[in-house]
């Protein structure tokens, strides 16, 4: 995607420590411009903050960005903010991850 010359952002409530867990283990760092973890906003998820800031760090508009997403707070959070879904099953069934765009079951 980033060759594609389509932005991305890492939108995360996870501690820095463990983002930089996962990007340390996976070479995938500079496909990203930026990083949001839970430090930067006061809202958490369902709340959109986090993915209204990494649109804004983007200088993106909301309704251009896709958010792929797992979680059903982060659906609704995805959803809050104007923003495409991609559902994810790795944790919930597909009929649970309402209202998406599509739903896939991994990243493959």
């Amino acid at each position: 995607m980033k060759s594609a010359g389509i932005k991305m952002a890492i939108a995360s409530s996870a501690t820095v420590e463990d983002i930089e867990f996962v990007l340390n283990k996976i070479p995938i760092r500079d496909d990203f411009e930026a990083i949001i973890d839970g430090s930067r906003v006061s809202k958490g998820k369902p709340n959109p903050q986090i993915f209204l800031k990494a649109a804004a760090d983007l200088q993106a508009r909301p309704e251009d960005c896709v958010v792929f997403e797992d979680s059903l707070a982060g659906i609704k959070a995805a959803n809050a903010a104007g923003m495409k879904v991609v559902g994810i099953t790795t944790g919930h069934k597909a009929e649970q991850l309402q209202p998406s765009s599509l739903v896939i079951d991994d990243y493959g």
